[in-house]
């Protein structure tokens, strides 16, 4: 089974069916390293609707993605390499594309015109990813931006994005072969698919909604709200899948999309990883702060001439100090200055969120009620209210 391209073909049927299935729009997004066939997957996708002319690229503005998403509504939109984007404006633009509204804009008379909507699914692929390409530029990914495109592994493993050969002597000469036919036999599937869907329209909604809930249902997936946004499109992928075996125009048997597109989002909820990523980037966004910035930002609290910490102290000068640590039950804890943690250690983060997590993870020392703390008793006398991030976070212990 070629898991990869019924993903592919059911991917770029899909898009047709987000109006009935109530399903909202998104992105997926095949990554992984060159040369193992991630380009084949688009070319594959492509040829459902038409032939290479329709392929588009990330290496655009976002006024003219805008235009290139309202001609895609209700159907499936196609981007070659996201290494080429402009990566100062992904985040937006990859928003924008899946929440389906354009700009709003006003004309010469300062009145407002009608923004651009539009519903559509889109397929991606690269080396890297949207979460990669904000941090090279310094920015923070929040999870909801990274849901809207869901990143897919390429590498099955063995033979690139494919399991097998089917008699070929490598996967560069199968990807050629299937480049090949797609520029050959292009553009009759998709207009097939929807020709058979309206012809009987009410009772294929229902088929639709069937295997949309079958591949819901057999998904054993966490209780996540963010897991279930996600889960919801790949389970639209299912279904168009399924769909087509049904009206016979594909050549897999039934089932065989609901398996191959389970194998999908299985990996995609491996490469996820566990629990709500959201908070876990706040959990290492505070600890990265703290190890880049424990020798030249934190003051080592001192009692009288004696200063309480696990590490011999020098009398170095700190500049623009974040703050103090101090040596309490076997590790070192961090006192943050609350405006510092706000707008330098959460930067680009909801501090809140972070405070949070910290206190239900047991990294955070706090009084009742609060998040912060006073600062213990030192030769300054001044005791003001910090955020003390224990040591622990950092995998600091001395058991």
């Amino acid at each position: 089974m070629f898991k990869m391209l019924i993903f592919a073909v059911s991917l770029s049927l899909a898009g047709t069916l987000l109006k009935d299935l109530n399903v909202p729009g998104g992105g997926f997004h095949v990554v992984g390293g060159s040369s193992i066939g991630k380009s084949t997957i688009n070319h594959v996708a492509v040829s459902v609707w038409g032939d290479r002319s329709r392929f588009k690229t990330w290496r655009s503005t976002g006024n003219a993605l805008e235009q290139i998403a309202l001609i895609h509504n209700d159907n499936t939109l196609i981007l070659d390499e996201i290494g080429e984007a402009n990566k100062y404006e992904m985040d937006n633009i990859v928003y924008m594309l899946a929440n389906g509204t354009g700009k709003e804009r006003s004309n010469k008379g300062f009145e407002n015109r009608e923004t651009k909507t539009w519903r559509l699914l889109f397929l991606s692929n690269g080396e890297i990813d949207l979460r990669s390409i904000m941090q090279s530029i310094g920015k923070s990914p929040k999870d909801g931006q990274t849901l809207q495109i869901a990143n897919i592994p390429a590498d099955t493993g063995k033979f690139g994005v494919f399991e097998n050969l089917h008699e070929f002597p490598s996967g560069s000469e199968l990807a050629d072969h299937l480049k090949d036919k797609a520029e050959y036999h292009h553009g009759s599937l998709g207009m097939a698919f929807i020709e058979k869907y309206i012809e009987n329209h009410s009772r294929n909604k229902e088929r639709a909604k069937f295997f949309f809930d079958e591949f819901k249902n057999r998904i054993q997936a966490e209780n996540d709200s963010q897991v279930s946004r996600v889960l919801s499109r790949f389970a639209l992928v299912a279904a168009a899948g399924e769909l087509a075996s049904e009206f016979g125009l594909v050549s897999w048997e039934p089932e065989d999309a609901i398996k191959a597109i389970a194998e999908c989002f299985n990996s995609w909820l491996e490469d996820r990883g566990s629990g709500n990523t959201e908070t876990e980037e706040a959990l290492n966004q505070v600890k990265s702060f703290i190890e880049r910035n424990e020798d030249s930002r934190f003051e080592a609290l001192q009692t009288g001439s004696q200063p309480l910490s696990s590490q011999p102290v020098f009398n170095t000068v700190i500049r623009d100090k974040a703050g103090f640590k101090h040596y309490e039950n076997r590790q070192d804890v961090y006192y943050i200055y609350p405006e510092t943690f706000k707008n330098e250690v959460c930067k680009g983060i909801c501090y809140k969120t972070a405070l949070s997590e910290l206190r239900e993870k047991g990294f955070l020392k706090h009084d009742a009620d609060r998040f912060d703390c006073k600062l213990p008793s030192n030769s300054t006398k001044k005791r003001p209210r910090m955020y003390a991030i224990l040591g622990e976070l950092l995998g600091e212990s001395d058991d």
